[in-house]
């Protein structure tokens, strides 16, 4: 890419083709005016593609300040504190709210927080969506999540928990139908995006 940008996520799908999406790759620009510049050369746009796409979506997006404000259970853990953590896949979530749906998506978030944690689930990104940058029409998405799964053990102990199976009402009466979507991924490059948020 350039000086002013680097790759923070690279993930495929777990699936082998099976997910909505087979690659997300997410960018990390140091300025609005480094993802313009980018946007506005094409052969820029070209190159980072590989021209291997048969259908893309280009979002621009800023980071969710919500885990460190709300949920720093979430964001504390696997690099900021010590403890080696290699992931063994990743949820990317895409959320379209209904009206109102952010207070219904945030209860569950609330209720499910503590239990993400305690078992190695970690949100290492959430992203608010700001606009759609090609011509694939209208924002598909207001969010979208990347959260780290340290073995599919952990995630399914955490999908079977009352709290969670209870919690999950709240989430789905929150999302518009079939807009939002959830996938499992592999990632050949992740970062913890609030690990600086942290001390």
């Amino acid at each position: 890419l350039n000086n002013f940008a680097k790759i923070v996520f690279d993930m495929n799908d777990f699936n082998s083709g099976n997910g909505r999406y087979d690659r997300v790759v997410i960018t990390l620009f140091n300025r609005g005016e480094d993802f313009r510049n980018f946007i506005s050369d094409e052969g820029s746009v070209i190159r980072f593609r590989n021209g291997n796409l048969i259908q893309d979506e280009l979002y621009m997006a800023t980071l969710n300040e919500d885990i460190p404000k709300l949920y720093p259970e979430l964001g504390v853990g696997p690099e900021s504190n010590g403890v080696p953590y290699e992931p063994e896949a990743f949820q990317v979530l895409g959320l379209k709210f209904v009206m109102g749906g952010r207070r219904d998506v945030a209860s569950f978030d609330r209720a499910t927080a503590q239990l993400k944690a305690n078992n190695y689930l970690f949100g290492q990104a959430w992203f608010d969506i700001q606009a759609i940058c090609n011509d694939s029409g209208s924002k598909r998405y207001d969010q979208i999540r990347v959260e780290s799964i340290r073995t599919f053990s952990d995630f399914g102990n955490v999908i079977n928990q009352p709290v969670w199976l209870d919690a999950s009402r709240d989430r789905e009466d929150g999302l518009e139908r079939p807009a939002s979507y959830s996938d499992i991924m592999e990632g050949d490059i992740y970062s913890n995006l609030y690990e600086n948020f942290f001390p």
